[in-house]
């Protein structure tokens, strides 16, 4: 998520910057949050809470551990300046996200989701290619 920071800084304050994560990645960064209150960055960050490290849990094998316990985001975004609204069913989704585009400078949304709900990612050591992430056709000598 922190790459939107820097999206939302070189795109100026006119325009705002929106982030999806997950609440194991938001967790292992979240002290970046300072530094997009101290650049008044225009962002929305949306961190999908699960309860669960989703890059190790599903992209490992029998991995173990995983399980995590956040915080209140919207509590620890407003600790920093930021505002924020809390998406615990369907009929939230629309008001919240509204507001979160309305709103000039961070606003993050904690949306509760299944502890089983896996989105695709990356590669990792032991884990297949999502289908989104094809193999490079062409290959760039470096030397």
């Amino acid at each position: 998520w922190c790459a939107g920071i820097a999206a939302s800084l070189q795109r100026g304050p006119s325009s705002k910057a929106i982030v999806i994560v997950g609440d194991g990645g938001f967790q292992m960064t979240m002290n970046e949050l300072g530094t997009a209150m101290q650049h008044k960055a225009n962002l929305l960050i949306i961190i999908m809470d699960n309860g669960v490290l989703g890059r190790v849990e599903f992209g490992f094998k029998d991995a173990k551990g995983c399980t995590i316990s956040g915080c209140d985001w919207v509590a620890l975004a407003k600790s920093y300046g930021a505002d924020g609204a809390h998406v615990r069913s369907n009929a939230d989704i629309e008001r919240v996200l509204s507001r979160g585009m309305n709103f000039t400078g961070l606003f993050v949304v904690a949306a509760y989701i299944d502890h089983e709900h896996k989105a695709d990612m990356a590669k990792t050591s032991d884990s297949i290619h999502p289908a989104w992430l094809a193999t490079p056709q062409k290959t760039v000598d470096c030397a």
